[in-house]
């Protein structure tokens, strides 16, 4: 059996359990990100990798399938939390796209 079966979950959460994000998170990422807070969802899906030194990384994966919760677990406790949600996606057209948006020259990579 899994340990996130073992362990208690953070905030309780489990697959077929709901997530609501607070109301609060809106308005606090009003200029900083582009992210739609999504209402309730129920976590269709969790997933765990064992990072060793009982640090665990845990992701509950939302009906919705443009959000993921991510807590990085030290122990028992949370620590890093973020909320992952897709703006938009556009496909690639080939190499030269690539280079521009992850080489060493984009802003991501």
């Amino acid at each position: 059996m899994s340990p996130i079966h073992l362990a208690s979950p953070p905030f309780g959460l489990l697959s077929g359990s709901t997530f609501t994000p607070a109301a609060s998170l809106g308005p606090l990422l009003s200029g900083f990100s582009e992210l739609q807070v999504p209402g309730p969802e129920t976590i269709a899906a969790v997933g765990e990798i064992d990072l060793g030194q009982s640090v665990r990384l845990l992701r509950f994966y939302m009906d919705n399938e443009d959000y993921w919760l991510q807590v990085l677990m030290h122990g028992r406790e949370a620590g890093d939390i973020v909320l992952f949600g897709y703006h938009s996606a556009q496909p690639l057209q080939g190499d030269a796209q690539v280079q521009e948006l992850v080489g060493g020259q984009a802003p991501a990579g």
